[in-house]
């Protein structure tokens, strides 16, 4: 749907997203942050305009393996004196809305683990990242439930 109303208003969507990339999240949860992202990228982008996605994995000393999602826009920005609040609740834009959205993008970015992070220019756009760590162990890491022995190669048997 966000497409066809990009499309309508001639506004150009640019996804830089590398073969075979995995992230380390609930995939609703995922979904729900990238489509208000989008949606209010669509929202605040005018006709002619362009919307990117990029995805890239990163290796910080202090942070570790994580993965970076960045939603980016040529819209109107936000202005300087929001940026510092526009992840709390019930803080709005121009255009109408419950305040919510960027809230629960926050919420839910760091209930995985992960930060989230906003820079803008007005009237140059926007650029809304979130980092999702890598987790520490994988599933192979664990101890089977069932069983209670490590996974191969790791069993006991």
């Amino acid at each position: 749907q966000l497409q066809l109303i990009a499309q309508g208003r001639s506004i150009a969507i640019q996804m830089d997203v590398p073969d075979g990339i995995a992230v380390y999240a609930d995939e609703d949860g995922l979904r729900r942050i990238l489509g208000n992202l989008l949606d209010n990228a669509v929202k605040y982008t005018p006709a002619k305009g362009r919307i990117g996605v990029a995805f890239q994995s990163e290796n910080d000393a202090q942070e570790g393996h994580q993965d970076v999602i960045t939603v980016w826009d040529t819209g109107r920005g936000v202005p300087e004196k929001h940026q510092k609040r526009i992840f709390e609740p019930y803080i709005t834009g121009p255009k109408r809305s419950s305040g919510l959205g960027l809230a629960f993008c926050r919420m839910m970015t760091e209930a995985h683990g992960g930060s989230m992070g906003l820079a803008s220019e007005e009237q140059r756009g926007s650029r809304f990242w979130l980092k999702l760590p890598h987790p520490k162990k994988t599933l192979n890491d664990y101890d089977d439930p069932v069983t209670r022995k490590r996974p191969y190669p790791y069993s006991d048997a």
